[in-house]
C-alpha cells in the first residue's frame, strides 16, 4: 500500500494543490463574512 502511494507522486502533489486551495478558499470566506458581520 505504501510502496502504490510512492510511485504516484503526482497524486500526491495534485491532492497537496487542492488541500492549499481548500484552505485558502475557506480562509477568504471566513474573512469576507467577518467582515460582513462586522460592517
Amino acid at each position: 500500500m505504501m510502496q502504490h502511494i510512492t510511485r504516484h507522486p503526482r497524486k500526491i502533489i495534485t491532492s497537496k494543490l487542492f488541500d492549499i486551495i481548500v484552505k485558502s478558499m475557506y480562509k477568504k470566506t471566513w474573512f469576507f463574512l467577518f467582515r460582513y458581520c462586522v460592517l
